[in-house]
């Protein structure tokens, strides 16, 4: 798998116009990168051991298999 979630995660930490999709349609934002259900589901969650484990089954950087910490901040607008 590609790790697609660790990307969105990247591209939206980064880039305000991807962001600001995010936060106006989460859903559709996720669909539209072309994440999983899984994936999706995680995400929307907002709970971070849940986007933890969809990086890792979908082969982002948790899936090297070494036991590393992962920080996940999600922006709410207010």
């Amino acid at each position: 798998m590609s790790g697609k979630l660790m990307s969105y995660l990247t591209k939206i930490s980064g880039d305000a116009a991807a962001l600001k999709k995010f936060q106006t349609d989460p859903a559709a934002s996720a669909k539209d990168a072309g994440l999983s259900a899984h994936e999706t589901s995680a995400l929307l969650s907002r709970n971070p051991g849940a986007i933890a484990a969809a990086i890792k089954k979908g082969g982002g950087l948790a899936a090297a298999g070494d036991d590393i910490n992962v920080t996940i901040v999600v922006v709410v607008a207010p």
